[in-house]
């Protein structure tokens, strides 16, 4: 099984490490390599840095000793082909960071060794340890460094949904020279609504008061209640941050007829399609 799509600079994400239970990972990661490839060679000929900023990062499940199936790993190796490609085919001289934060000790440990071996002159790597929220300064710090006219992309693969309330977000995303794909797991989001301790943090998550009140009226296990957060959060990306184009991409659960995750971008996710069509 192959990505589809790729640059010709580019290798494929090696399939055998997803399976067995990482199937979803693996749509995942297709859909992130082919979509930053695209973007930055596209951005790379106006702006002067690409910057790829991993909010959640891990590592998490990898199999490859090298971490070729990790997003840190994928986004590394992509920005390194885009920053070649760029000089070779536009004569572009373009800058690329990656910026990975991570909260666990034990996992943050990993990740720093891996930023700070795979680092080039052309493509430098540094890794945060602590929350993604409470490090955003520290992060817009490192991004304004990294060239007179840089272009963010933000990753953010959150297990749950409190840890990047919107209203903390939209200072960091709200600019034209920024992209973000968002996941946003509906099998964990819809488990807790009818929770009413949970229910200031969904607030968070939507920034906006009524749509945890929509969500509760809908019938549970018919796909209602997911399919309207998923839609609630498309209008709190464009009302709240700002984003002309919010497009959602559906990843399902191999094992049942059932979505899981679904991420979200400014631009439309054409890519997405093709990526699914691989495990139906």
């Amino acid at each position: 099984m192959d990505c589809l799509g790729h640059s010709p600079l580019m290798p494929k994400i090696e399939f055998s490490n997803y399976e067995g239970g990482r199937e979803q990972a693996y749509v995942k990661h297709c859909l992130l390599e082919n979509y930053l490839a695209q973007l930055a060679y596209r951005v790379g000929q106006k702006w002067d840095a690409i910057v790829y900023v991993d909010g959640f990062a891990g590592p998490w499940g990898a199999k490859d000793s090298s971490f070729a199936d990790a997003s840190f790993g994928i986004a590394i190796r992509v920005l390194k082909d885009a920053v070649a490609g760029l000089k070779e085919k536009y004569g572009k001289t373009a800058r690329g960071l990656c910026i990975f934060v991570e909260k666990k000790p034990a996992a943050f440990v990993k990740l720093n060794a891996f930023a700070q071996s795979a680092s080039t002159e052309n493509v430098r790597a540094t890794a945060l340890q602590g929350r993604f929220i409470e490090r955003l300064p520290d992060i817009q710090k490192l991004v304004a460094r990294a060239g007179n006219s840089p272009f963010k992309f933000v990753f953010l693969d959150q297990k749950g949904w409190a840890a990047a309330p919107i209203e903390s977000l939209r200072p960091f995303v709200a600019e034209r020279s920024c992209e973000i794909l968002f996941n946003l797991m509906t099998s964990f989001l819809t488990r807790f609504v009818d929770t009413e301790t949970r229910a200031e943090s969904y607030y968070r998550l939507f920034g906006r008061r009524g749509v945890l009140e929509r969500i509760r009226a809908l019938p549970k296990g018919t796909g209602e209640r997911e399919e309207t957060a998923v839609k609630e959060y498309c209008k709190s990306l464009r009302e709240i941050c700002g984003f002309r184009y919010v497009a959602e991409a559906v990843i399902l659960d191999p094992k049942q007829e059932r979505f899981v995750t679904t991420w979200f971008s400014q631009q439309t996710i054409r890519v997405a399609l093709k990526c699914l069509r691989l495990l139906r």
